[in-house]
C-alpha cells in the first residue's frame, strides 16, 4: 500500500519533492499546520513526517455541519456544496422541502443538546 496517498483525494507528491516542503526547512521549530482548504490539507497529509501537529479542518470552523462530515466522509467537498445549494439557502428556501425540514430538526436538536454542555459540545457531537 502506498502510504503517501491521502485516503480521500489519492494525490501524491513526487518522491523527489516529498522532503522539500516548508515544514522540512524548520527542523528546530515546532511545526503546526492548518488550512480550511481540503486540497491544501492533502499536502499537509503528504508532508506529515515533517509536521508536528496537523489541526483537523473541522476543529477551527466557525460553524460545522457535522452531519455532512459524518455521512459523506469520502465526498465532503461536493456534499458541502450540495448541502449549501439544496438545504442552507440564505433566502430561507431550498430545492427540497423535506430536507430543509430535516435540517431544521437536526439544528434545533443540536441546540438543545448544546445546552447540556456549558464548556462546548464534545468533539463527537459537532
Amino acid at each position: 500500500m502506498d502510504t503517501s496517498r491521502h485516503p480521500l483525494f489519492g494525490g501524491v507528491v513526487k518522491p523527489e519533492y516529498a522532503d522539500k516542503s516548508i515544514f522540512h526547512a524548520f527542523n528546530d521549530y515546532y511545526r503546526i499546520a492548518y488550512s480550511h482548504n481540503s486540497l491544501v490539507d492533502t499536502l499537509f497529509y503528504q508532508f506529515r513526517k515533517a509536521i508536528n501537529e496537523r489541526v483537523p479542518l473541522e476543529e477551527l470552523f466557525l460553524s460545522n455541519d457535522g452531519l455532512i462530515r459524518e455521512v459523506f466522509k469520502n465526498d465532503e467537498d461536493i456534499a458541502t456544496l450540495g448541502w449549501g445549494r439544496a438545504i442552507k439557502r440564505p433566502d430561507g428556501y431550498s430545492y427540497s422541502g423535506f430536507l430543509s425540514v430535516v435540517r431544521k430538526i437536526y439544528t434545533n436538536r443540536m441546540k438543545d443538546i448544546a445546552k447540556l454542555y456549558p464548556y462546548g459540545l464534545p468533539h463527537q457531537l459537532r
